[in-house]
């Protein structure tokens, strides 16, 4: 006896309604992505982070999730300290993420995101240091300059230790003629490169040139090749 199409099949209902349930949940954490950015370009800020925690507290980790910590991440205030933290906790939540799910291109964008926030750190704390030794100096007490120094020494490699991986980042996304996420990156490295011109300029013109010199290998980089 010939079986008619489906016949003889046995259907696992309980497994068709976690599979409806997951397409109808994949579908919602999109639309509500793009609803937050809706609201957010409405000026309606605090409905637009709901959304995106909405999205991030959802089940499962896929692409969309890290979608909602990039979009917090922007949400949040890498001057406040704490806020600070809070992204880089969030962007080595996405950065392992998306090693997981083999999204490079991503995780290059939040790898750049994340080091923006050690970087406010860093040259925070630097300029305090650099305001302490220029206090010291109009005083004439040098007591404390050495370990000032040390550890402005400390702060300035891990300094270049960060910029050396930002770098990195832009390469890899230069190399795979990733356009979308480059361009994605500009903004956030314009940003950093104003903060540091800001701080160093005003005590040191030694880094400020140094931090010119990584500006012109920056733009050295680029170069798309069409």
């Amino acid at each position: 006896m010939n079986l008619a199409i489906g016949e003889g099949i046995k259907v696992d209902e309980e497994e068709l309604r976690e599979l409806t349930r997951i397409k109808g949940l994949d579908e919602y954490k999109t639309l509500s992505l793009r609803e937050s950015y809706v609201k957010s370009k409405a000026g309606e800020k605090e409905k637009s982070f709901e959304l995106l925690m909405d999205v991030y507290n959802s089940p499962k980790n896929d692409e969309n999730k890290i979608w909602s910590i990039i979009g917090i991440i922007y949400g949040l205030n890498r001057i406040d300290s704490e806020q600070n933290k809070r992204i880089v906790t969030l962007s080595d939540e996405a950065i392992k993420l998306s090693e997981d799910l083999k999204l490079q291109s991503l995780k290059d964008l939040v790898t750049i995101l994340r080091n923006q926030a050690i970087l406010v750190s860093i040259v925070r704390k630097m300029s305090e240091i650099q305001m302490g030794l220029k206090i010291q100096e109009t005083h004439g007490e040098q007591l404390f300059s050495f370990f000032y120094n040390q550890e402005f020494i400390k702060l300035n490699e891990f300094h270049q230790k960060i910029t050396g991986e930002i770098n990195r980042s832009l390469k890899n996304l230069l190399s795979t003629k990733d356009v979308y996420y480059y361009l994605a990156s500009l903004p956030i490295l314009i940003e950093i490169v104003t903060l540091q011109i800001m701080v160093f300029a005003v005590f040191n013109q030694k880094i400020l040139e140094e931090e010119k010199n990584g500006r012109k290998q920056l733009i050295e980089q680029c170069d798309f090749g069409y």
